[in-house]
């Protein structure tokens, strides 16, 4: 079902894997490393669970930085779910992720919102 929905693109143009406690249900399958190979992955999401103890938690800040590289290494964009404050950016940038969502940025939006969204931030000058 998943790779179906991944092909079609139903889901939007690329797959993308979450990162979670592993064995636990994330989304809509289970997050297991073996995802990373059984399907057309081209981005990794790293749980917003392990973002937030970015300046808090040494083995959280291990973990980013360790899916970050895996990340990479496998040619992934990796995207960070769960930003909330500068330092967590400031930690995310020094790391290469390539992505960030969270409530830093914007909280949840509708389409007509987001619309909204994109051209004040084109009207601000912001990329």
């Amino acid at each position: 079902m998943v790779g179906r929905i991944c092909r079609h693109g139903d889901i939007g143009s690329h797959c993308s894997v979450w990162i979670a406690r592993l064995g636990q249900r994330c989304v809509r399958w289970y997050s297991s490393l073996s995802n990373l190979q059984a399907f057309p992955v081209r981005r990794l999401k790293i749980d917003g669970s392990f973002v937030s103890g970015i300046g808090e938690n040494q083995d959280n800040e291990k973990i980013v930085e360790a899916v970050v590289g895996l990340g990479h290494s496998l040619g992934l964009t990796v995207i960070a779910e769960g930003v909330e404050t500068e330092e967590q950016v400031a930690f995310l940038k020094a790391r290469k992720c390539d992505e960030i969502q969270g409530y830093l940025v914007s909280k949840p939006l509708s389409a007509e919102e987001f619309e909204v969204f994109l051209k004040d931030r084109e009207k601000a000058g912001k990329n």
